[in-house]
């Protein structure tokens, strides 16, 4: 009897260390694909199963944390083929990669539906995870005011591809000091760190220690790094924009200017408010507005989301801009989050599109700007 117990306790210990550690390999997979590293992510998911397909949608559910274990284990039933680990960076979110090739969409239990809250992605490329996690976390921000407590992302014409080859000549010699950095001491960072800590502080902030896996120290020294590189102050709105677009043109692989082209050429590279300025540009920016421009939507809130961009999206300096409470700032923030169904006071967030959309409209003509506009525009 002895035997058979010391024999039952020994397989329970060493099942739960077989649990403890598929669940770290789970986690460290994620890691992978949201950092780009798609190869090495799918030789260790492929021994663990199933292996990653090469379309895949993202979903990220919110719930309470104490349940997170429960959630996982009623997702392992309706989703087959599916990743389920919980999220790194947000304790109450657990993140599951399904099959986007045509598979269909999972059938979730009236329980987990009634509790929780669903975003999800369109389809994309696996090595394009980190972006598909982005647009499930503006879907989730779409759910919290939906009664269905779900929606899917609604797709937005991108800037960079929107404004062409030139955004790819200016990003290229905007990220160049960092693209061209050589670690002097073996425990320095490189510029492939330094990228990819750039990208994740845009999208985390401070919960980019959970992303990468870093002590804040770690963290705080790289952005210093990149800071002095660049000449940039990342404290300031304006200056996070315009890395984060420099970032994402580079990611999609816009192709230069051919070389007959002499526009924005050897010595007349484009500046940010000159690629802001092209008509296009200032299209996609009316675009990005006009959910919170309609008619039948109070003109407080556009005033509340151009005035928080203005000042470097702090809540306390905005109250005061405004003469209201910082609850008020955040319940105005928060219906134009439902209105644009994107997400601004959590991260990943949309803000950096929204400037980079309201600077462009300081800058274009006011014979370009409809008259519904015309409010959002002034100087920045």
């Amino acid at each position: 009897m002895l035997s058979l117990s010391w024999l039952a306790e020994h397989t329970r210990r060493q099942q739960r260390r077989l649990r403890i550690a598929e669940a770290g390999t789970r986690e460290a997979v994620l890691h992978l694909l949201l950092n780009g590293h798609t190869s090495a992510a799918r030789q260790i998911a492929k021994a663990l199963r199933p292996a990653l397909p090469a379309m895949v949608r993202v979903y990220v559910i919110e719930g309470p944390p104490r349940v997170r274990g429960q959630l996982v284990g009623e997702l392992t039933d309706v989703a087959e083929g599916a990743w389920i680990v919980p999220c790194p960076v947000y304790a109450d979110h657990l993140f599951m990669l399904a099959p986007g090739d045509g598979a269909p969409a999972p059938v979730w239990p009236p329980e987990l539906a009634a509790s929780c809250w669903i975003g999800e992605s369109s389809a994309v490329p696996l090595r394009e995870t980190a972006t598909g996690y982005a647009q499930a976390f503006h879907a989730l921000a779409a759910a919290r005011g939906r009664p269905e407590r779900q929606a899917s992302f609604a797709a937005n014409p991108d800037l960079a591809p929107t404004i062409g080859p030139a955004a790819a000549t200016w990003a290229e010699a905007f990220l160049s000091p960092i693209r061209t950095h050589r670690a002097r001491r073996a425990q320095d960072p490189d510029s492939a760190e330094l990228l990819a800590t750039a990208a994740s502080w845009l999208s985390f902030y401070s919960r980019a220690t959970a992303h990468l896996n870093i002590h804040r120290n770690t963290l705080s020294a790289r952005l210093t790094c990149i800071q002095e590189l660049l000449g940039l102050d990342l404290h300031r709105l304006a200056d996070q924009a315009a890395l984060a677009l420099a970032l994402r043109t580079i990611a999609a692989e816009i192709p230069p200017p051919p070389e007959g082209d002499a526009t924005w050429a050897g010595e007349m590279l484009p500046t940010l408010d000159e690629l802001l300025s092209l008509p296009r540009v200032g299209a996609w920016a009316q675009q990005q507005f006009r959910p919170v421009t309609a008619p039948d939507v109070p003109a407080c809130i556009a005033e509340t989301l151009t005035t928080w961009l203005r000042l470097d999206a702090r809540i306390g300096p905005t109250a005061t801009a405004l003469s209201i409470s910082t609850s008020a700032v955040r319940k105005r923030l928060t219906r134009s989050e439902a209105l644009l169904k994107r997400s601004l006071l959590r991260s990943p967030s949309a803000i950096h599109d929204q400037w980079l959309a309201l600077r462009a409209l300081d800058l274009a003509e006011p014979s370009e700007v409809p008259r519904h506009f015309a409010g959002l525009s002034g100087s920045t």
